[in-house]
């Protein structure tokens, strides 16, 4: 049976309940078994920032244990950035090879180059997600706008990227996606296109 990560955002509070937990059912029906790696956020937006640069690394390491070859890593936001480090890990381990990642808003910088572990990455983005756009004003960090104009700028061989807008869903900013059943589903008919190109 195919594998499929579930990998939320950071400052949550919910597990993922209201983002990334809701393409559970969906990847189910499509015969993924389903594996949530829910990191813990406190209430406080400064503590939860400096657990980001101070645990980030370990949260990496802790989700690359859990991945293997053929896996689907799915992410939101900063579980974007985790699944990106845990396959750079897995890269300098030479342990595992061909996964698939698909990222939904990714707080990662534009140019963050892809661990040769990944062999496609299906990105979502929305210019209307402000949040990416502030973050890459913080000074020394991984985090950037990618979750509003793409991984690497533009579309490549192993890289997909998707805007919502092309969807035909404007304004739904940083997490508006998971709260849209619609818009989710536009999203995942694009997946499934995508996987049949994989």
């Amino acid at each position: 049976m195919k594998t499929a990560h579930l990998v939320h955002g950071f400052n949550v509070t919910d597990g993922g309940a209201n983002t990334t937990d809701k393409l559970r059912p969906h990847l189910e029906s499509r015969g993924y078994r389903v594996i949530e790696h829910d990191t813990t956020w406190g209430w406080s937006l400064i503590a939860n920032l400096i657990s980001v640069r101070m645990g980030n690394q370990k949260r990496a390491a802790a989700l690359a244990q859990k991945i293997q070859t053929g896996d689907l890593l799915v992410g939101h936001s900063n579980g974007c950035l985790l699944i990106s480090m845990a396959c750079w890990m897995l890269a300098q381990l030479e342990s595992t090879a061909g996964v698939r990642v698909v990222l939904f808003n990714p707080a990662m910088d534009v140019d963050t180059p892809l661990s040769p572990v990944i062999t496609k990455a299906l990105v979502f983005y929305t210019k209307s997600d402000r949040t990416v756009w502030t973050a890459k004003l913080l000074r020394g960090h991984r985090w950037g706008e990618a979750g509003r104009v793409g991984l690497g700028g533009i579309s490549s061989d192993r890289v997909h990227n998707c805007s919502y807008e092309t969807l035909g869903y404007a304004n739904l900013k940083h997490s508006g996606i998971f709260a849209d059943e619609k818009a989710l589903s536009s999203a995942l008919r694009a997946f499934d296109d995508w996987t049949e190109e994989v």
